[in-house]
């Protein structure tokens, strides 16, 4: 019997997509909509790389404005209006085609509209490149973390996350599984090295040339820990 190919979760917006026209877009209408001032676009991204909660990102708005800000970001950053923004990491597609031979892709998103992300996913021609799609939305209003629909399966023998925040690092523990962190998303490198991860990268476009030795470090971490108890 063939060895089953080993399972990488891999997380979408700041991961496989470039989602900073998107973001700062919307970031600009709100502010516009709220009579507000926005935030040039690198005081904006420096603070989200930061893992500025809105309180720190807009300091100066007040409590009020601030919440309508963050109810309105929820309503309308999947809508296709934005999405639209949405770009391929350069290198994203051609590592996701040196990977499939080898590895079983899986989709690992909080997205909240299925069906506006299989939308998506078939004007970026990746509809047929992953196995499973894992969507937060899909459980209704519970909106499950990565970690929580992580925890519903059956944990394969070997897998690796691959992810731009904290949620992603917190899917890989729960997981048990080693996690790639890159830096095209919305976390800045000592943010997430502060978290630990295994590896962090510029972008998925390396993750080809990386994976196995992740994969084959953690699995001798494992075997160790094996020997150590018996």
């Amino acid at each position: 019997m063939s060895e089953r190919a080993p399972t990488l979760y891999l997380d979408l917006d700041g991961t496989l997509l470039d989602i900073r026209e998107k973001y700062f877009r919307l970031h600009c209408r709100i502010a516009a909509d709220l009579s507000r001032e926005a935030l040039p676009d690198g005081t904006f991204w420096s603070r989200k790389r930061r893992g500025a909660a809105l309180e720190a990102l807009l300091p100066d708005w007040g409590e009020v404005a601030r919440a309508e800000y963050g109810r309105r970001w929820l309503a309308e950053i999947e809508s296709p209006l934005y999405t639209r923004f949405d770009r391929l990491v350069p290198g994203a597609r051609e590592a996701l085609a040196r990977l499939t031979p080898e590895f079983e892709l899986v989709l690992l998103t909080l997205r909240r509209d299925g069906q506006e992300l299989r939308r998506q996913l078939r004007r970026l021609g990746l509809e047929g490149v992953f196995s499973r799609l894992l969507v937060s939305g899909d459980h209704g209003p519970s909106e499950l973390t990565k970690a929580q629909m992580l925890r519903q399966l059956e944990p394969p023998e070997r897998s690796i996350v691959v992810g731009d925040t904290e949620e992603d690092i917190g899917a890989a523990r729960a997981l048990g599984s080693p996690i790639i962190a890159v830096l095209t998303g919305m976390r800045n490198r000592a943010f997430l090295a502060a978290l630990g991860p295994d590896l962090i990268i510029e972008s998925v476009a390396e993750l080809p040339a990386v994976v196995r030795s992740v994969l084959s470090r953690a699995a001798g971490d494992r075997s160790s820990v094996v020997a150590e108890s018996s």
